[in-house]
């Protein structure tokens, strides 16, 4: 098969892991759990998240941003970079939103049937998972742009090796909860997700040279 071939099928791959696996994602999310309403929170969970980011970036730059569905939740989109300081403020403010929801929530856990403690359990559990350093998740952000910022950026090269051997990990984990308890845990499976789409990228690069 000609170089021009596998490049093709490659990039095809490609589109089909940026186009498809948002939609697995998100139907996952609606039919994925027996009970409704933690699909909803999970949600609500998620937007929210993304409004810290949004929220703070309207605080340093004014600037709309834009938001699209993503195999791992929602990806935001904007005009230009800022200083290390900000991008970093940028990444974290997501996931700070979420925790400090948790903590606030959690006083109030008996309201509502106990369904309010089970949306502090969502928040926080949205909010570490998005700090973890695998590649898309806001950790990993605001760790290479602490890497640039002290003048080491050779160390992203590491850092996205460490990246892929944990969301690996994270991936056969998952497989086990999925296989073992079943309802619920399929959302583990986006890091199923990610693996791949990194793998199909790393094949692009090691046949192509790029």
């Amino acid at each position: 098969m000609k170089n021009s071939t596998r490049y093709r099928i490659i990039e095809i791959c490609e589109l089909l892991c940026g186009s498809v696996l948002p939609i697995v994602f998100w139907l996952s999310l609606i039919f994925g759990f027996d009970a409704p309403y933690v699909a909803i929170l999970t949600v609500i969970c998620a937007v929210a998240h993304e409004l810290g980011h949004i929220g703070t970036i309207y605080a340093f730059t004014g600037d709309e941003s834009r938001i699209r569905g993503h195999s791992s939740g929602f990806r935001i989109s904007r005009s230009s970079p800022l200083s290390y300081r900000k991008e970093i403020a940028i990444l974290l403010a997501g996931p700070l939103v979420n925790i400090v929801t948790a903590i606030v929530l959690w006083q109030f856990g008996d309201l509502l049937f106990g369904y309010i403690r089970i949306f502090a359990v969502l928040n926080l559990a949205t909010g570490l998972s998005n700090l973890m350093p695998i590649e898309g998740y806001d950790g990993y952000g605001a760790i290479c742009e602490i890497f640039r910022a002290v003048g080491h950026p050779q160390m992203i090269k590491k850092l996205e090796t460490f990246s892929f051997v944990l969301s690996v990990s994270v991936t056969f984990i998952a497989l086990y909860l999925i296989e073992r308890f079943g309802e619920g845990y399929w959302i583990f499976g986006l890091f199923f997700f990610g693996t791949v789409s990194k793998l199909v990228s790393f094949g692009k690069y090691d046949i192509f040279g790029e």
